[in-house]
């Protein structure tokens, strides 16, 4: 009886399957969250300068904003601004699948990005139906196919969002009694990089300069993981 209650214990345990080497492979790091910085190229005989991408990556999860305040000659008397929001997730350690949207325009569109061997990313517009090219907020679409996207610095940025008030009222901490003169207005950009009760820790994302201040989360669009 105790011999055949060896042989059993021996074959349970050698028959235990073992994790495989994919299994036990650590997962490769997000790409890091911060301002990317898209190579200048011609199109239509234009040159295309200003263009920045900012991304923020909380596990597989992709939020963003591109802006392009200048995507025509500045003499012109036509606004061609062309920005939008960006929300996806990584499909693959190197490959992103998002959605380029904006809440005064009704149409989404599709965005990818690739990484290249050397770290940068190519993008591919997919637009929307019948329009391939298609950006939503874009009079002139210029963000193409065939960009790349390097990163130029790191931000420590967890989601992407806009204000989602008239006016919203900044703060230099998380209170009632810190609140300043300056706010954002509607849809207005922000990356949020901390989350204290009902405040978020804010970086307004201008072209100029860097501003972090507090928001009150109710004014902030976004979909961060509490």
């Amino acid at each position: 009886m105790a011999r055949h209650l060896v042989i059993a214990i021996t074959l349970a345990v050698t028959a235990t399957p073992q994790p495989s080497h994919a299994e036990t492979a650590s997962q490769p790091p997000n790409p890091p969250s911060g301002i990317y910085q898209i190579q200048q190229r011609a199109a239509d005989g234009v040159v295309l300068v200003h263009r920045t991408l900012y991304l923020a990556f909380d596990d597989n999860k992709v939020t963003g904003y591109y802006d392009n305040p200048y995507p025509r000659p500045a003499e012109t008397e036509v606004d061609q601004t062309c920005r939008f929001f960006l929300s996806g997730k990584l499909t693959a350690p190197d490959t992103m699948e998002l959605s380029a949207q904006h809440p005064d325009d009704e149409f989404v569109a599709g965005v990818s990005l690739k990484q290249r061997p050397d770290g940068a990313w190519t993008v591919t517009v997919n637009g929307v139906t019948g329009n391939r090219s298609y950006l939503p907020n874009c009079p002139v679409p210029s963000l193409l196919s065939g960009d790349v996207v390097k990163l130029g610095s790191t931000r420590p940025w967890r989601m992407v969002g806009y204000v989602s008030k008239p006016r919203a009222v900044l703060h230099t901490d998380a209170s009632d009694s810190s609140a300043t003169t300056a706010y954002l207005v509607n849809h207005d950009p922000v990356a949020i990089q901390n989350l204290q009760g009902d405040w978020l820790q804010v970086d307004y994302l201008t072209r100029d300069h860097e501003l972090v201040r507090w928001l009150r989360s109710t004014d902030v669009y976004y979909h961060l993981e509490r």
